[in-house]
């Protein structure tokens, strides 16, 4: 059954229904046209495609990426089409703290505050594993630019991301191809194809060290980590677990997860 035709569908069950074409490019908030009762259920049905670029046509997005929905006024912000986040705490009780990722078609973010004086002795450890990578091809194209990472965001704005590639070489940097992130972002490989699938890898990075390297003149101090997932660009899976984060600076230590 497609939206169209439950909109006309007899249902004593069914108050009210309301049919709407949201067009990508017309401003956000639109009213359904729908009123409900305090306590009263409601559902939420969406399908169609945004696409990102005229050039390539592989490059869009679909509901769970762009359409979200309120009850106005105030109402809490939904997505319509997910039914959980793509991280989850997924640690036996009594154990260390880990995070597993399981992402299709998807990406999403997870940010940690920190307040962390960036020095030469400063490193950024963590523990990962990767079970399935979003892309088999290099990520340093708007087309491809599908990837698994642990990042620090520093006091200027700027973040630093060190990835696990599907194809670059260990060690390329480089800034992110996304338009409206090629100021703000640079990406270091520390793993790549050639690291085994399904292991817990061990990671230590001389932070201040490799911002230098990869993107100049070193900020002042680490504000946040963050651990990032991207799926959506060749619409595949990732599958990654982290555990072990920490910030790490001669006798000073802060544990991030």
């Amino acid at each position: 059954m497609i939206l169209a035709d439950l909109a006309a569908t007899p249902d004593a069950a069914l108050a009210v229904s309301e049919w709407r074409a949201l067009p990508a490019t017309q401003a956000p908030w639109q009213a359904s046209g729908v009123r409900l009762a305090a306590g009263q259920a409601y559902t939420l049905l969406a399908t169609g495609t945004v696409h990102w670029s005229a050039r390539h046509p592989d490059l869009y997005g679909g509901p769970g990426f762009h359409l979200y929905a309120r009850v106005h006024p105030g109402g809490r912000l939904v997505n319509l089409t997910r039914t959980s986040d793509i991280y989850r705490a997924c640690h036996a009780q009594g154990a260390a703290p880990r995070i597993c990722l399981e992402a299709a078609d998807d990406q999403g973010i997870v940010r940690k505050a920190v307040d962390w004086a960036l020095t030469d002795g400063t490193r950024l450890a963590w523990r990962w594993r990767l079970d399935l990578h979003p892309s088999t091809l290099p990520e340093d194209t708007p087309c491809t630019h599908d990837y698994v990472s642990v990042a620090a965001e520093f006091d200027d704005g700027r973040d630093l991301t060190w990835i696990w590639s599907a194809a670059l070489p260990r060690d390329r940097h480089f800034a992110c191809p996304i338009r409206a992130w090629q100021t703000r972002e640079t990406h270091w490989v520390v793993r790549n194809a050639g690291d085994p699938r399904g292991a817990w890898l061990d990671e230590e990075r001389a932070v201040r060290a490799d911002v230098a390297a990869a993107m100049g003149a070193p900020p002042l101090r680490i504000v946040a980590v963050w651990l990032i997932a991207v799926a959506t660009f060749q619409h595949q899976r990732a599958r990654a677990a982290f555990e072990g984060i920490e910030l790490v600076d001669g006798e000073r230590r802060l544990r991030v997860l």
